[in-house]
């Protein structure tokens, strides 16, 4: 079920799974036999504990006048799609690549670039932090006049995040991917916070964000030596 589209309030897919799943099977299993053969196990309450106990913290953080960090909003969204990750943190901001590298395989890194089109709207460009996003080949895919990066104002505008701690899951909708991540099982990404990494699974971004996966990258130029 893609839960993007539930956010957006079409919830055609939710009605045709409960009529498939629970609807016709009203009368012929008991409450506690039909949870067990949709659950694979008793009734747990755990996760919506879970849930509540994170929808109390935001709300409790909000009316003493401090917004949760950009991480635990993070956290709360990856915890409730049920995706397996980690956070890496750092004892300062990550602002390169090569500081990154000190303590995660830099192979693995993928950037998460807000840009804006010629008419205003934004985009999601992920491409492997040794690479670069090309401006004309995004131009080419999406048929228009030009592309440029977004200022740190409209990063954080439409994306909900700050610059430099960007992660693949994010409130733009429109979403570039570049086929080389799909080579690694796992991706490290902006953890939200700009002291913080989060390493998920490559085919979790993919089934999460529903992207169109094309070339939009050029390899960084070698430096001189």
């Amino acid at each position: 079920m893609d839960l993007c589209v539930v956010e957006l309030g079409d919830l055609g897919d939710v009605q045709k799974w409960l009529m498939e799943h629970i609807h016709k099977c009203g009368y012929k299993y008991s409450p506690k036999e039909l949870k067990q053969r949709l659950l694979g196990e008793a009734c747990n309450p755990q996760p919506i504990v879970e849930y509540l106990e994170q929808k109390y913290l935001i709300w409790r953080t909000i009316r003493r006048g401090v917004m949760p960090n950009y991480s635990e909003k993070l956290k709360a969204l990856l915890l409730s799609r049920n995706l397996r990750f980690r956070f890496i943190e750092f004892s300062e901001p990550v602002r390169t690549v090569e500081q990154a590298g000190r303590k995660v395989p830099v192979e693995k890194i993928v950037k998460s670039i807000v840009m804006i089109d010629s008419g205003g709207n934004p985009l999601l460009a992920i491409v492997k932090a040794q690479s670069m996003v090309s401006h004309r080949k995004i131009k080419t895919l999406l048929e228009v006049k030009d592309v440029r990066l977004a200022t740190p104002e409209e990063v954080l505008a439409h994306s909900g995040y700050p610059a430099g701690g960007v992660p693949p899951f994010n409130s733009i909708n429109r979403v570039l991917f570049d086929p080389e991540i799909l080579k690694n099982e796992t991706s490290i990404a902006g953890g939200g916070d700009v002291n913080k990494l989060i390493e998920v699974r490559t085919k979790d971004i993919v089934d999460v964000l529903r992207p169109r996966i094309a070339d939009i990258s050029d390899k960084k130029p070698k430096s001189k030596a």
